[in-house]
């Protein structure tokens, strides 16, 4: 009898895992969709399911956020007021607190809470001049201080919640609580030394501290107890310090990527020191990589033309013609390298070769406009300006509203005919 009993109970909670899947998926595919009315009566039917009521409560407590975010959605499939669709998320929350206190989706959820309900809360204060004139952080409000410390409350569950020690290293910059970001953003960057996964360094270039701070933490995310992989670490360092144009410190982050690996960064080292002005240095590291880097056949062309160009600012017009014609066998119609052939070929005097490069690269590049003005320039330099007014007549077919393209064809026009007997 207790086999059976127990094998009942099993199959009982089993279908009910399963229907709860399936009411779950209903509710979340409603929410993705934003069907705020199925979607929450989804979530309420799979609230009364002992199994699936965390997930319930999650649910519910998304939909309601949503609603609190678009006035027009909560009107439309909810029809309920502001203030009762925030009462009601207020009230879900409280019970994800007091089930699940040590759940780090609690505490997220708390701070995702305030931080929608700032601003309708705003739109019913009044602030004074003396209000508005103070910094952010001599003038926090209570929603601010909420988030804060729901995120901080997170973070005590799991420190090493790298979502949620970024939200909180940008709340707290947004609110000049400088001290704070700083130290969030350090932390954020030891734990997930990845360059693409930090939203607050999606514009690139960033001022000198937060800098200073990316690179100080990365660094600590290759020592104990983080031990993160080295070479990828000094190769994402070595990325940062570039973009920051620091091209010395770049050219030994990857120097040290090299060294943990065993594997060449030759053309990233190339890099730097050409952005630096070692142009001789450069070009030693470029033949470097084309010997010591696994380069694909598109990383090859790259090395290849911007070997190329720096022989050809170095006066060594032969050698970057052998390095672009190689990177042309492998892309014919490379717009780059075509161009900086024609380029090549002009400074040889090969005039006739360089010419019909010109005319390659006006019909192929990217940037037609640019293309047509260099074989406008190569026809003004070489003096056949009756050529030159094909190109500069497609230049204006182009933009015909453009004026310095109507005065460029209006003073050839001029030349050509002040040169006729």
């Amino acid at each position: 009898m207790l086999a059976v009993a127990f094998l009942s109970t099993a199959w009982y909670w089993t279908s009910m895992r399963l229907t709860g899947f399936e009411v779950r998926a209903a509710a979340e595919g409603a929410f993705w969709k934003a069907n705020l009315g199925a979607s929450l009566a989804g979530y309420r039917r799979l609230l009364g399911w002992g199994p699936t009521s965390a997930e319930a409560l999650s649910g519910l407590r998304d939909v309601y956020l949503m609603a609190l975010e678009s006035p027009k959605l909560r009107e439309t499939h909810l029809r309920l007021s502001q203030e009762e669709v925030a009462r009601r998320c207020g009230e879900v929350i409280a019970r994800q607190v007091q089930e699940s206190p040590l759940s780090l989706e609690t505490w997220s959820g708390v701070a995702d809470f305030f931080e929608v309900l700032k601003p309708e809360n705003q739109r019913h204060r009044v602030y004074s001049l003396e209000n508005l004139s103070v910094g952010a952080s001599k003038n926090l409000e209570v929603e601010d201080l909420l988030e804060i410390r729901g995120l901080e409350t997170s973070l005590e569950v799991d420190p090493n919640a790298a979502y949620q020690r970024e939200a909180l290293g940008s709340l707290a910059w947004g609110l000049g609580l400088k001290d704070l970001a700083m130290q969030q953003y350090l932390e954020v960057m030891t734990l997930l030394p990845d360059l693409g996964r930090h939203p607050f360094l999606n514009e690139g270039k960033v001022n000198k501290e937060i800098a200073d701070l990316v690179v100080e933490g990365m660094k600590r995310a290759v020592q104990p107890p983080r031990n993160a992989d080295p070479e990828t670490v000094y190769f994402n360092l070595g990325i940062f310090l570039a973009d920051q144009e620091r091209f010395a410190e770049a050219r030994l982050a990857f120097e040290q990527a090299q060294g943990a690996s065993g594997r060449g960064y030759f053309k990233w080292q190339a890099y730097t020191e050409s952005r630096q002005g070692h142009l001789d240095e450069a070009i030693v590291l470029y033949r470097k990589a084309l010997l010591a880097d696994p380069l694909e056949p598109p990383d090859r062309v790259h090395v290849l033309l911007s070997l190329g160009q720096l022989l050809e600012e170095k006066g060594r017009s032969r050698e970057a013609a052998e390095a672009v014609r190689s990177a042309l066998v492998l892309e014919p119609r490379n717009p780059r390298g075509i161009l900086l052939l024609a380029q090549v070929s002009e400074a040889m005097g090969l005039w006739g070769e360089a010419e019909e490069l010109y005319v390659r690269s006006s019909e192929i590049g990217p940037d037609r406009l640019q293309t047509l003005a260099d074989l406008v320039a190569f026809y003004r330099r070489t003096g056949r300006l009756s050529l030159a007014l094909i190109p500069a007549r497609k230049l204006l077919e182009l933009q015909p509203e453009d004026p310095l393209y109507r005065k460029q064809l209006d003073d050839l026009q001029e030349e050509v005919e002040g040169r006729q007997p």
